[in-house]
């Protein structure tokens, strides 16, 4: 997937067993955060960061984050730090890569801003000790006239 191009759908299940589809937030501004691991010091400040500062409206935005950890995983990294958005599972990483957010096997550390429309608009990919904060994904954001 590149930058302009319309966004695969998929459908991975979140911290509940739950199937989360990308199609069903058609309308919305999704942010796609992918993430090495749950419970990790470099991940947790980063959904920590965006639980306490991203603060879109949930009426026009869906964060959505996603690694190859279980769902049970996701759930309890989910309620020790009372994140307000949904974890999804991508165990074998199809995902990830077909999001081009892996390095060497691994999930990568990076942001996909999908548009309303489900286009791609935006795709960033950083070192794994490196983290997006919630203020460079609203820079994004505004940058794209999503914000």
């Amino acid at each position: 997937m590149k930058e302009g191009m319309i966004a695969v759908n998929f459908t991975l299940p979140d911290a509940t067993g739950k199937p989360i589809t990308l199609s069903a937030f058609q309308g919305k501004t999704v942010i796609l955060v992918f993430y090495p691991g749950d419970f990790t010091a470099v991940c947790t400040k980063q959904l920590c960061d965006y639980r306490d500062k991203l603060l879109l409206p949930k009426e026009r935005y869906q964060v959505l984050g996603i690694n190859a950890n279980s769902e049970e995983s996701h759930k309890k990294f989910q309620e020790e730090y009372s994140l307000p958005y949904p974890l999804l599972s991508d165990p074998e990483k199809k995902v990830c890569k077909q999001f081009g957010m892996t390095t060497f096997g691994m999930v990568s550390r990076g942001v996909v801003i999908i548009d309303p429309e489900g286009k791609i608009r935006k795709m960033e990919k950083v070192l794994p000790i490196l983290r997006p904060s919630a203020e460079r994904i609203r820079e994004m954001l505004r940058d794209e006239g999503l914000l």
